[in-house]
């Protein structure tokens, strides 16, 4: 499982291994960090001073945790990192951390007089969080030894992650493509890996990275490329550019053949161990006979009763130069819609209507938008409800004499397609 923030917009996407959920609204305000244990358990905070928790089924409602004074538009918690459901730590544009042990989170403790941009932990007695100035011209390295905290300077840094207690690594120094590792009892020098710069960076056990690289200069015209590297046998791979006019803000591995990035376009992007990562969503190569498929001698590949697997309507079956098997999207068409949206609740001013998105067909990653719709009695004359673009909608005295219907947009890499729910009956008082 893994789960991802859509850039500024306060929305998360889960990833199950097959394909990513619609995007789904917990804030209102700009989701900074999420960190996961488990499919059953991850914590996500913003730009407010909130954090909340995923169970495996739903999100909480946000929870104000930090009550620093900087606004929420230059402040707010900046990162979060959870080493299991009974410890994790967050940290803010402030300087200051705190700690959750499975039930409540600890009072803010000021730990730097810079703002902290990153933290990661392996333990309830390892963790390192990184901050830069504001010009980000220098910075520190703070540790957690599971009672206090310790400093020391390095040239600044923007992401940190530690796969271990002799293993991290800082990226995004004032250097802006510069790196630095600790090998548990210092960190290396400055060495520039990316000519532009590291924003985010992952670290498995292997001491595998993957890093996430891209400027979007102030007052400039556009980004200046998302491109990630990776890190293999103590080596940095070249850049590799994903897309053109945007930047990767954010990277996770669980291990060296899965990772997710995440772009300023809200673009995910799934790494496989191959020579660059391709868009998410690919169906998994399925075997008549349960197998999973392998690749033969003839570099083919092949399921244990000796036949060929199978992919999708829309994919062909495809090996990697890492010898794994994957199902390659064929041409993009538009989405199809197999079932309209259906509305459930009663029709009554104060209760809650609830809309599914209904049933789509696509080749590539979907996105949905709704909208509501009011009409009078006859359904002659309809129009939009402004603001009512969320799966719920409230009724009020407004709505009394009139009947809904919800709108589905979903849209993917060829274009949108729409689907309309059947109208309720009449919104009673």
């Amino acid at each position: 499982m893994a789960v991802a923030t859509s850039g500024t917009a306060p929305e998360t996407y889960t990833y199950t291994g097959v394909s990513w959920s619609a995007p789904i609204s917990i804030s209102d305000t700009n989701i900074t960090s999420v960190s996961c244990t488990s499919p059953s358990f991850c914590v996500a905070v913003d730009a407010q001073g909130d954090v909340l928790t995923y169970d495996g089924t739903s999100w909480s409602s946000p929870s104000k945790v930090d009550t620093a004074t900087i606004p929420a538009v230059i402040g707010g918690l900046t990162s979060v990192s959870c080493a299991s459901p009974s410890f994790c730590v967050a940290v803010d544009s402030s300087g200051n951390a705190m700690t959750y042990d499975g039930t409540s989170w600890s009072s803010l403790s000021n730990i730097d007089a810079n703002p902290l941009t990153s933290i990661s932990c392996v333990s309830s007695s390892f963790c390192v969080a990184v901050s830069n100035t504001v010009n980000g011209d220098t910075g520190n390295v703070v540790q957690y030894d599971g009672t206090s905290w310790s400093s020391s300077n390095i040239s600044g840094g923007q992401n940190v992650s530690c796969s271990s207690t002799t293993f991290c690594v800082a990226v995004g120094d004032s250097n802006g493509g510069g790196m630095s590792v600790y090998d548990g009892k210092s960190w290396s020098a400055s060495s520039v890996i990316s000519p532009t710069m590291l924003n985010s960076v992952s670290c498995t056990p292997t001491g595998f990275c993957a890093a996430a690289a891209g400027e979007c200069p102030f007052m400039s015209n556009g980004c200046q490329g998302a491109a990630a590297l990776v890190r293999v046998g103590g080596s940095w791979a070249a850049p590799a550019t994903l897309s053109n006019n945007t930047s990767l803000l954010e990277v996770s591995c669980v291990s060296s053949t899965f990772c997710v990035a995440i772009d300023t376009a809200g673009s995910l992007f799934v790494y496989h161990g191959i020579s660059q990562p391709y868009p998410p969503n690919h169906p998994t190569p399925v075997c008549g006979d349960s197998s999973n498929p392998i690749v033969g001698a003839n570099g083919k590949p092949l399921c244990a009763d000796g036949t060929g697997p199978t992919c999708p309507s829309g994919y062909s079956v495809a090996v990697t130069v890492d010898a794994i098997v994957y199902c390659k999207p064929g041409a993009v068409s538009k989405p199809i819609d197999k079932s309209r949206p259906v509305i459930k609740g009663k029709t009554v001013s104060g209760r809650k209507l609830t809309a599914s998105k209904g049933r789509w067909t696509s080749t590539t990653l979907l996105t949905y938008k709704y909208q509501w719709v009011s009409c009078n009695k006859r359904a002659k004359k309809c129009k939009s409800i402004r603001g009512a673009i969320k799966n719920t909608l409230k009724l009020g005295p407004k709505d009394v004499g009139h009947r809904l219907e919800v709108v589905i947009t979903a849209r993917n890499a060829a274009g949108s397609a729409k689907a309309a729910s059947k109208l309720t009956s009449i919104v009673k008082k």
